[in-house]
């Protein structure tokens, strides 16, 4: 190769580099802005943040993003105050089209979940908004359940009760308190009272709706917290298409 050639191709090379290099930097954080101003318009989130992950940062140009994650904390879904969200979605394709454009994207991924943090205080909050429920209800949760306690008015007198289960995944459609065991402070009480305790300690929680509507795979339990993972439910997150 004579010295013009050579120096040609190591001018191509090295322009080559510079672009992959700058594409490594600056596209990732563009497209999960413009990404961000989708879901925000999309779920009513106003503080979300949004990351995407890609090498090289290219194949971004082409509308293929490996790895998205979304995060946003302190959330309300159906009244339940949502300590963080977060979404984790793989293989996802965009529209670049509309997003270099400024627009909202289309977005199918290959595969996503969605994962709820609620603390006790939180799941206690939302106890005492439900119909029915002891006004001074508190839920206090653990690797082993949950425990539900408060006072019930019964036949003209203050029963104290507290109702021991777990929270479990109700089909599809949110999560559902299933009750177990039943301890009244110094009393003994017939099957139909406990059964009837049992009733006024029903707690549920629709995630159908709300800022992002998932379907509860699992539920665990965990010092203080719940941990609710899923999938969601959001227009454009399903299985990606051939």
């Amino acid at each position: 190769m004579d010295p013009p050639m050579r120096l040609l191709f190591r001018t191509a090379v090295f322009c080559i580099l510079l672009i992959v290099a700058g594409a490594q930097v600056y596209l990732p954080g563009f497209v999960a802005g413009r990404l961000g101003d989708g879901f925000r318009e999309a779920t009513g989130i106003a503080a979300l943040d949004v990351s995407v992950r890609a090498f090289p940062a290219v194949q971004l140009l082409a509308g293929r993003v490996p790895r998205l994650a979304v995060t946003a904390d302190d959330v309300l879904v159906d009244g339940l105050r949502v300590e963080q969200l977060q979404l984790e979605a793989e293989n996802v394709r965009v529209g670049m089209g509309p997003l270099l454009r400024g627009r909202s994207p289309s977005i199918r991924a290959g595969g996503a979940s969605v994962r709820l943090t609620v603390g006790s205080e939180a799941l206690t909050e939302y106890a005492r908004g439900l119909a029915g429920v002891p006004a001074d209800i508190e839920v206090d949760v653990d690797e082993g359940g949950v425990e539900l306690k408060g006072s019930v008015e019964l036949f003209g007198g203050t029963i104290h009760a507290a109702v021991v289960g777990r929270f479990e995944a109700d089909g599809d459609s949110g999560l559902v308190f299933v009750p177990g065991d039943v301890a009244v402070e110094g009393q003994s009480l017939p099957p139909f009272m406990v059964a009837l305790l049992r009733e006024l300690y029903a707690v549920h929680v629709d995630l159908t709706e709300g800022p992002l509507p998932m379907a509860v795979d699992e539920v665990v339990h965990e010092p203080g917290k719940l941990v609710v993972v899923g999938r969601p439910l959001l227009d454009g997150l399903g299985p990606a298409q051939n």
